[in-house]
């Protein structure tokens, strides 16, 4: 008969995988049927039908914006599948599950702070703008520092990375946007968008219910001392024991879960279909993942958790 730490692990293991399937074929139905008046629609119908150069230089960035996007997506799916597979190891992971369930999460809080359909057109352009000016300003700085004498300086790396950024710049005033300190602004509509997007900050803000959680897993992925202790298992010949945390364990998945949420809602809405019956179906799978939590869980590793939890909740990130 299986104890309640290995049927919590193998739940975590089904729910993942199946999350994971039934995102990405969501994501393939969304984008093949776009609604009519879906945000979608409205974002790049009129840029395809303008012909103005500015039609022209504003699809070039959307294009550009929406494939970004993509590998955002992307990310977030292998670091889920990735969850997936180390479930399905003999010995389950200790700390890398919360690691790759904290990128799926920012990856997510990605997805909506640029696709959110509540945004308005020139907002979700601007933004998709700001990642890629952001994108040759950090390719920018980092051929600076390179050594002057180094293979790629001597081959013009530099000066073709300000060749690009300027060329880009060219672009996004083609726009309609202007290019300030920390970020672009519309001339059209006043709007603005910045350049640089602090992503812890972001995703707490995306997942308010889990806030304590995610600044937690900041101490597992940053492998911070408070946050590592819960795997400790006892003595054994005067060796420490080490071995799997069910709480953490259930939290990673329950974060993985969120993060397909949010993704699945996000594209729903953009595509203009409704989301609610796959977000029902990702949060059924989090109540199952809670109660195989609480069956697995001693109370003392609960109370340890919770202290966690509350040293997580008053530490800056």
């Amino acid at each position: 008969m299986s104890s309640p730490q290995e049927l919590l692990i193998k739940s975590c293991r089904v729910v993942v995988g199946e999350s994971v399937t039934e995102l990405q074929t969501h994501l393939n139905q969304y984008a093949a049927t776009p609604a009519p008046g879906s945000p979608y629609l409205a974002d790049q119908q009129p840029l395809r039908t303008g012909g103005s150069p500015r039609d022209i230089a504003r699809l070039r960035v959307y294009q550009h914006g929406f494939l970004a996007l993509q590998h955002v997506v992307v990310s977030a799916m292998d670091h889920l599948r990735s969850i997936h597979v180390l479930m399905a190891d003999d010995l389950p992971p200790l700390f890398a599950g919360t690691t790759l369930a904290r990128a799926a999460g920012e990856a997510a809080a990605q997805v909506l702070h640029r696709l959110d359909s509540n945004l308005t057109s020139e907002l979700r352009l601007l933004r998709f703008a700001a990642s890629l000016h952001h994108g040759l300003q950090d390719q920018t700085r980092g051929a600076k520092g390179l050594p002057e004498a180094s293979v790629p300086r001597q081959a013009g790396v530099l000066e073709a990375c300000e060749a690009q950024l300027a060329d880009v710049e060219a672009i996004l005033d083609e726009c309609g946007m202007d290019v300030g300190k920390a970020g672009l602004t519309s001339r059209s509509t006043g709007e603005s968008a910045p350049f640089r997007v602090q992503l812890s900050g972001l995703a707490q803000a995306v997942f308010p219910h889990r806030a304590s959680w995610y600044n937690s897993t900041s101490g597992t992925a940053h492998s911070q001392p408070w946050a590592l202790g819960t795997v400790n298992k006892g003595f054994e010949d005067n060796h420490l024991l080490f071995g799997a945390n069910p709480l953490e364990l259930g939290g990673a998945v329950i974060l993985a879960l969120d993060a397909c949420t949010v993704i699945d809602s996000t594209y729903a809405a953009y595509f203009g279909h409704d989301p609610a019956r796959a977000t029902d179906t990702y949060q059924h799978r989090s109540a199952e993942i809670d109660t195989a939590l609480l069956n697995s869980a001693p109370k003392a590793l609960k109370h340890e958790m919770a202290v966690r939890l509350q040293q997580a909740a008053t530490t800056p990130r």
